[in-house]
Parts: structure tokens; sequence; C-alpha cells
């Protein structure tokens, strides 16, 4: 049996059609798993959320399960007033502190940003003076900045 040109061409061909079909079924495969992909991930970001909104929820369902609690076990009213009131002044308090701790906070960042950019500016006049100084005076430089 001798096995010309065309018979080789007729095997190329095939093979081509076949890796021409396989590449057309990852590129398939590849926009499925994009796909997936895009839903998985708005699907997480969907899934924080509600998780904050169940975080919230409970921490009012724990509010409420504490005033039926009191209610059910014969606490006054006015009992219940002052644990309010206490814990809304504790509350006023720390926010205040909080409120200087972040006012204190700032003016010292203003003031460090402040130190910075001086000092920015005076190594820029002492590069500034360098550059006036005489080759002699500027090759002696590195030595007096090293000491």
């Amino acid at each position: 049996q001798i096995m010309d040109k065309s018979y080789y061409l007729g095997l190329l061909r095939s093979k081509v059609n076949e890796l021409t079909a396989e590449i057309n079924k990852l590129k398939k495969e590849i926009d499925l798993y994009n796909q997936e992909n895009a839903v998985y991930l708005s699907y997480e970001k969907r899934a924080e959320s509600l998780s904050l909104e169940i975080k919230e929820y409970q921490g009012q369902l724990a509010d409420y399960n504490m005033l039926v609690d009191k209610l059910n076990t014969n606490t006054d009213m006015e009992e219940v007033m002052n644990d309010y009131n206490l814990l809304k002044s504790r509350n006023d308090r720390e926010e205040k502190s909080m409120d200087v701790i972040f006012t204190e906070r700032q003016a010292k960042e203003n003031l460090l940003r402040a130190v910075e950019e001086d000092i920015e500016r005076e190594k820029q006049a002492t590069d500034g003076l360098i550059s006036k100084m005489s080759q002699e005076k500027q090759a002696t430089y590195p030595e007096i900045g090293r000491a």
C-alpha cells in the first residue's frame, strides 16, 4: 500500500480539525468558568452584606431579649430607665474621650507633616548650597556628612 501526499494531507487535516474542536471546547469551558466566577463573587459580596445585617439584627435581638427578661422578672420600669441612663452617660463619656483622642492625633499628624516638610526644605537648601560650592569643597562634603 503506497501512501502518497494526499493521504498525509488528509491525516493532517483530521488532526487539525480535532485540535480546533478541542480548542473550541476549552474556550467554552473557560467562558463558563469566568461566568461562574463572576456569579460567585457577586454572591460572596451579597453574603458579606447579609452577614453584617444579621449582626445588626442580633444586637437588636439581644437588646429586646434583655428588655423582655427585665419585664418578666418584674423589674421596675424606673430601674430599666436607670440602667439606660447609666449606659447612655457612659457611652457619651467614651464618645467625648474618643473625640479628644482623635483630635489630638490629627494635631500630631499635622505637626509631623509640617516637620517633615521643613526637613525636606532644609535638605533642598543644603543641596543648593553644596551645588554652588567649588569641586574641592564638594569632594569634602561627603566626609563632613559622614562625620
